[in-house]
């Protein structure tokens, strides 16, 4: 396995006996407990008593909203999501989503800390539930479920679909990109799909 970035994973791992000693002398923290709001909320609030003015925050959670996690914490500022793709080891995409609070510093310093170590960061402007991946990956799966339940194809055409079709286009391409693609300037595309795309998802394909 070749590892991506400057840092492999597990390469010099560290044992600590205490959160303090854990977390000592740490430019940056990601959280990585169980999905839920009050461990996190618990797990910050030490970890907010002893880290240095500096330290960065970073919880990996995939849907709770950074300003619930964060709207108590003394060094909120501080705070942001880095939530990764499994395996992170393998998808290099991690979502960089700030609280209202969050310090633009320490986003730039997050996004450069990704970039270094391999990832591919993508930079959101305010916090959305869901934020991008979840959204997304939502989105298919009511198509999904709509296909197989009105009977138009089976649960193992869907993933067909997804694996050796749509997941293929995706590994390389956009769908922005893609759509792109059939048509020759993103006005013509407009005037070619919105019928289409209204009929089988409820909304227009619209470029600005």
């Amino acid at each position: 396995m070749e590892w991506r970035g400057l840092y492999p994973p597990y390469r010099h791992p560290k044992s600590a006996s205490s959160l303090k000693e854990c977390i000592k002398g740490a430019k940056h923290i990601q959280e990585c407990v169980f999905e839920d709001l009050e461990l996190k909320k618990k797990v910050f609030k030490e970890m907010d008593q002893l880290v240095e003015p500096e330290t960065v925050l970073s919880s990996s959670t995939s849907c709770i909203l950074p300003s619930k996690i964060s709207a108590d914490l003394t060094h909120r500022t501080n705070f942001i999501v880095s939530h990764p793709v499994n395996p992170p080891y393998y998808v290099p995409a991690v979502e960089l989503v700030p609280a209202p609070w969050t310090s633009k510093d320490v986003m730039a310093r997050t996004q450069a800390l990704m970039v270094e170590i391999g990832q591919s960061p993508v930079v959101f402007t305010r916090e959305i539930s869901g934020f991008g991946i979840n959204r997304i990956q939502y989105a298919i799966l009511k198509e999904c479920a709509h296909l197989v339940n009105s009977g138009v194809v089976s649960a193992e055409g869907v993933d067909v679909i997804m694996k050796h079709g749509l997941g293929c286009r995706y590994a390389w391409m956009g769908p922005l990109e893609t759509a792109l693609l059939n048509a020759n300037v993103k006005h013509s595309y407009k005037e070619q799909q919105q019928h289409t795309s209204w009929k089988t998802s409820g909304y227009v394909v619209l470029y600005t």
